[in-house]
């Protein structure tokens, strides 16, 4: 599947900017995805990079997923 999400930042100096990711994150085919980031909110306007989400666990009962990402973000 492919996927686009925004995640919030929440530290104090980048408080409400966001960073978009965009790409394929087939969690029961790839135990670490690669995905890319495409742009953001606030202080990462101008910003490109990549994302590499580490699956840990799923309950598809409450449709919860803990899901690890390390962001590697490169601002112009």
């Amino acid at each position: 599947t492919n996927d686009g999400d925004d995640h919030g930042i929440h530290h104090e100096d980048f408080n409400g900017s966001t960073l978009s990711i965009l790409g394929s994150n087939m969690f029961m085919i790839e135990p670490i995805r690669e995905m890319s980031i495409v742009g953001g909110t606030g202080a990462f306007h101008v910003v490109r990079g990549y994302a590499q989400a580490k699956f840990h666990s799923v309950d598809y009962s409450k449709g919860d997923a803990i899901v690890e990402y390390d962001m590697f973000v490169f601002h112009y």
